[in-house]
């Protein structure tokens, strides 16, 4: 089951502060999660926010779907990855917060937005070296692009995050590099005036290894 999956993921990855989550999803009536017929998802929701968990990651909208249908309803979800144009609406539907890299996908997601009457929750993704999705952190034109996105009036930039795919080798400059660059592309935000609420960087190896570049958030 895949509710059950990520669960064991959580858990894997984590260590015994987790240990009020397990404690409160017993009590809460958690029993015999190994089999799919007694296993109750809505239950550990229900413990990771007792436990102050109120924030979830995910890599597409349709997980992040699957988690308000499972009972998440009154916490943030943040889609990792990209999402298509066609369905920006699902964005809205499930009140889920996307990362954005384009002025162009926030334009159409800021239309989609008014529209509905609402002013929708962002993160924008920085490319500080992983060369997949993001605002190139060192084009000139990355800045002035963010700026661009902050003025729109139905869209809200909650955060902004990069990804630091080495952060588990030590004797690898690159994840310095990344968030030096990560930081100066803040700092030049910060002083034109836009100062984001959340940066995030941290995945597990950082969180581990990497003191001082966690950032505001674990992912």
């Amino acid at each position: 089951a895949p509710d059950l999956s990520r669960l064991e993921a959580v858990m894997a990855r984590g260590d015994r502060r987790l240990a009020p989550v397990i404690e409160k999803a017993v009590q809460l009536g958690a029993r015999l999660d190994g089999w799919d017929e007694f296993f109750r998802y809505d239950l550990w929701l229900d413990a990771f926010r007792a436990c102050g968990v109120e924030r979830f990651a995910v890599a597409l909208w349709e997980e992040g779907a699957e988690l308000r249908r499972a009972g998440a309803t009154d916490c943030s979800i943040l889609i990792l990855g990209d999402t298509r144009d066609e369905d920006l609406q699902q964005l809205l539907t499930y009140r889920l917060t996307p990362t954005i890299f384009s002025v162009e996908t926030a334009e159409k997601l800021n239309t989609l937005a008014s529209a509905a009457g609402v002013v929708h929750p962002i993160h924008i993704k920085l490319d500080t070296g992983m060369s997949r999705i993001g605002f190139a952190a060192e084009s000139s034109d990355t800045v002035p692009s963010i700026l661009r996105i902050a003025a729109m009036e139905y869209l809200r930039i909650e955060g902004m995050f990069t990804h630091f795919p080495r952060a588990d080798e030590l004797d690898a400059p690159e994840t310095d590099i990344q968030y030096d660059r990560f930081c100066a592309v803040a700092d030049k935000l910060a002083a034109a005036g836009l100062h984001i609420p959340l940066l995030h960087a941290a995945n597990s190896a950082t969180v581990l290894l990497r003191k001082g570049k966690q950032l505001g958030a674990v992912r």
